[in-house]
């Protein structure tokens, strides 16, 4: 572990990986809808109901976080999503669960931009990448040790397990988030959320940036949630990918994150083509096999692309504009979350989940196409990252 790594990124990240436990754990809550009897229409609207509040309160996050600071914002968030779950651990109607499922969503949208920004904040310059990099293990240890057993429970009719689960690791973080440290920030006049939005998208190398987290978002949005539902079809596990991808992402955000801080963009490419490739494999193979070894490409770009975007972020942006610009770039990923599931969804009620996972693999393809050809060449227009650091 690297030594300039502060006291407080650890702290940062043991609040980030209990508080996603309740988030990783919802992958498999479309799974657990359909088993106890709710229509595909109703399982994408449960879904996307969680986006839509995320992104209806981006304003709010971005109000808050420059007013309250990175503590604060972690600790209302935390609050918020146990409150969410403890609705949905009952499985109400559909009404009580669109209310559990938004006030996740309006916690998530809150914790998901401050712990980031708390981390850009407090991560030396030198190894953002690498700060980044460790940080990103958050999302996948729950995914590689929680999910395959809650699949298994799910199946065997145990659909509360999980989400009890969930709730307690809530309450865990909202502790850790206590303990957390303001770091002192310098928007003191943070713009409102479309200025910051039609100043960003002005500059040619943010504007890129953005699309690039919607990108990354669309290699896990409509893969992650319904990959068990598909796997069903096909007569094999979700887990089956989930798991292969969460150690291979693993692996190279834990020894491979400093590769961020060396290579910078010209991981682009090489990074999202494996997401992509991944996807392209296990779902066009349609077999254990394949999802084992599309699952493992696929956590390797997931492994380079979350440090490889977020290093970028900070180096590129003022640090009198994190706040602005952290929240506009998740934003741009909840975007990609809110639309996909629910174009999945809809279209998987006509043509099944496998059909419909296949033609978003080709999709995504194409997108990572043109991005190389023709908007990339934005982001490498610029200080290279080991110049930009020495300026930090």
């Amino acid at each position: 572990m690297d030594s300039r790594l502060p006291r407080e990124f650890f702290i940062a990240f043991a609040t980030n990986m209990t508080a996603y436990v309740s988030i990783a754990l919802f992958f498999l809550y479309p799974l657990a809808l359909t088993l106890r009897g709710y229509s595909p229409f109703a399982v994408g609207l449960a879904w996307i109901t969680f986006e839509v509040v995320l992104l209806a309160g981006r304003p709010w996050n971005q109000a808050f976080l420059a007013r309250r600071g990175t503590r604060a914002g972690m600790t209302v968030g935390t609050l918020l999503m146990a409150g969410g779950i403890a609705i949905l651990v009952g499985f109400p109607p559909l009404p009580l669960v669109l209310l559990g499922r938004g006030l996740q969503g309006l916690g998530w949208g809150l914790f998901s931009v401050a712990n980031p920004l708390h981390l850009a904040r407090v991560l030396p310059a030198d190894v953002r990448g690498r700060g980044f990099g460790l940080s990103g293990l958050a999302p996948l240890l729950p995914q590689i040790f929680l999910i395959p057993p809650a699949e298994w429970l799910v199946l065997g009719g145990h659909h509360r397990v999980p989400l009890l689960t969930g709730l307690v690791c809530c309450l865990i973080a909202l502790v850790l988030a206590r303990s957390l440290r303001e770091k002192g920030c310098s928007d003191l006049e943070s713009p409102s959320f479309l200025d910051a939005f039609r100043t960003a998208w002005s500059r040619p190398d943010l504007k890129v940036l953005l699309l690039s987290g919607a990108l990354f978002a669309l290699g896990a949005a409509p893969v992650m949630p319904f990959i068990a539902n598909a796997a069903r079809e096909w007569g094999t596990a979700g887990s089956a990918f989930l798991l292969p991808s969460g150690l291979s992402a693993l692996a190279v955000r834990f020894f491979l994150g400093h590769l961020v801080d060396r290579r910078g963009t010209k991981l682009l490419l090489p990074s999202f083509g494996a997401l992509v490739g991944g996807i392209a494999v296990a779902t066009w193979g349609a077999s254990t096999a394949a999802f084992i070894v599309g699952g493992g490409l696929h956590g390797v770009g997931m492994g380079l692309t979350f440090p490889l975007l977020y290093s970028i972020l900070s180096r590129r942006a003022p640090a009198e504009e994190y706040t602005a610009l952290f929240t506009l770039y998740g934003t741009a990923v909840d975007l990609s979350w809110a639309v996909a599931p629910l174009f999945v969804s809809s279209l998987a009620g006509i043509f099944l989940y496998g059909p419909v996972l296949r033609a978003v693999a080709v999709g995504l393809a194409l997108a990572v196409a043109i991005m190389e050809l023709m908007l990339w060449k934005a982001l490498r227009d610029g200080p290279e990252p080991d110049s930009a650091s020495r300026q930090d």
